[in-house]
């Protein structure tokens, strides 16, 4: 159910147990299922399409995550999730990753 408005501001209280777990949830599910998905395609179209110039690994996520506009908790897990998803998806296996970002098709 959702909470109904009654005009008055919401405490802290109700903050920290309801909106801020809500957020917490919503911010995982951001950076462990759709920035994944959306980094690896954006590497994968620049790869195959020719179209983006020689970076680091870093740099690619970092330049495909302002999309997302929020901060990365767990760098490090991001990725490994992408080079799965590269591996699997796109048939794609990072080499190298600075620094200059290389990648060769399986």
């Amino acid at each position: 159910m959702l909470l109904k408005e009654d005009g008055k501001d919401i405490t802290k209280q109700q903050f920290e147990e309801i909106i801020s777990p809500r957020l917490d949830k919503n911010n995982r599910y951001v950076e462990e299922i759709l920035m994944p998905d959306y980094i690896a395609f954006y590497i994968a179209t620049a790869y195959y399409d020719s179209s983006e110039w020689e970076n680091s690994y870093r740099v690619y996520i970092n330049s495909a995550c302002t999309i997302f506009n929020c901060e990365i908790k767990n760098f490090n897990r991001l990725k490994s999730k992408v080079k799965e998803l590269l591996k699997t998806r796109y048939s794609l296996l990072i080499i190298e990753e600075t620094p200059i970002l290389k990648v060769e098709e399986l």
